[in-house]
């Protein structure tokens, strides 16, 4: 039937009817990946400052970009060990969390939960080659709060069901941080309104 009346339409107009969309520009949209990002915050004399991390220029995904500690959820984050709670969120999401908490140490070297995680065992976080389930690590989820949640629209290819989170680092653990020189490269701690106008200009 489809068929049939757009050949009436093409045969007895010049232009398709008003509204008229194309079999061919029909997208189902994909689902949207479970991902997580952190906000992290440390207090200085002058007010809060956010870390900022340069993502490598042989990135596939915003190559030279400077963003937030973040990335997708994976199947070992609905397993791993952790104490407390995050505010925002349900328990039946807490995958989200401990991928915010993953994804802070891996790519920031801040490890925010219970343990001592070495270089080496980072390393192998970063090649897939080993998750938290296969160390004593403990994320504190108490550690986190949910600042946002924003899901891609559904006309975009590649779409993310994401979890923004908050968190308020120490002074002894601001003092840890450290690029893991694969996917970021350099970091630095700015103030939020200095970040939003250097983004802006």
């Amino acid at each position: 039937i489809h068929l049939e009346i757009r050949a009436i339409w093409s045969s007895s107009a010049e232009s398709e009817p008003a509204g008229y969309i194309p079999q061919k520009d029909i997208h189902m949209p994909s689902e949207p990946r479970p991902a997580a990002t952190i906000i992290i915050i440390r207090e200085t004399d002058t007010g809060p400052e956010v870390l900022m991390l340069k993502r490598s220029g042989r990135a596939g995904f915003f190559p030279n970009a400077w963003v937030f500690p973040g990335g997708r959820v994976d199947a070992a984050d609905h397993n791993n060990p952790t104490i407390g709670s995050t505010v925002g969120i349900h328990a039946n999401d807490n995958a989200f969390a401990v991928a915010a908490i993953r994804e802070t140490y891996e790519e920031a070297g801040i490890w925010l939960g219970e343990g001592n995680p070495d270089p080496e065992f980072r390393k192998a976080l970063n090649q897939r080659t080993a998750t938290l389930q296969d160390s004593d690590l403990v994320a504190d989820l108490s550690r986190l709060a949910l600042w946002s949640w924003w899901v891609t629209p559904a006309v975009e290819p590649k779409r993310y069901d994401t979890r923004f989170f908050i968190t308020l680092l120490t002074r002894d653990e601001v003092q840890d941080v450290r690029c893991d020189e694969v996917e970021t490269v350099e970091h630095r701690w700015i103030a939020p309104k200095q970040a939003v106008s250097e983004a802006e200009a």
